[in-house]
């Protein structure tokens, strides 16, 4: 199963976008015994960028956050630099969205992996992604600082 936009935090784990095609229902097994909450990338088309923040933050609380972000939760349209490209993720700005969702999280750390230099095109898609995913949570982080956070209702 590809585990794309992770949001670990200590009383549970969230993985979201997730759009691979099961190997059987073994896959959600292993993420149920574990604790973990999924979110997959086809929810967008029901919940909508609001349903699914709403769900992330109904599923971390208050607790610390570490976001860990996989470059492949972002279809291979828009960022197809990864060594597991799979059609279905989000768009780019879908994704921003929901990052900017997150504000007032008690985020303690964060991480972008799966970004695959050797696969880039020129034009270099899946760089600028990567860049500006990074700015939204870098910028989400700033705005609440460790020690500061709210929640928003």
């Amino acid at each position: 199963m590809i585990v794309a936009l992770h949001l670990s935090f200590f009383l549970a784990t969230c993985h979201g976008a997730i759009r691979t095609t099961l190997s059987g229902p073994a896959d959600y097994d292993n993420d149920d015994g574990a604790g973990f909450h999924r979110i997959e990338a086809r929810e967008i088309d029901t919940l909508g960028v609001d349903g699914i923040i709403k769900k992330i933050r109904d599923t971390v609380g208050s607790n610390p956050v570490y976001l860990s972000i996989d470059i492949d939760s972002i279809d291979p349209a828009f960022a197809p630099a990864t060594g597991t490209p799979e059609t279905g993720g989000w768009s780019t700005r879908e994704l921003r969205t929901i990052i900017r969702g997150l504000d007032g999280l008690y985020i303690v750390s964060a991480d972008l992996v799966e970004v695959a230099p050797a696969y880039e095109t020129n034009a270099e898609l899946t760089t600028m992604a990567a860049a500006d995913v990074l700015f939204e949570v870098l910028s989400v982080m700033t705005k609440t600082p460790l020690g500061k956070a709210v929640p928003k209702v």
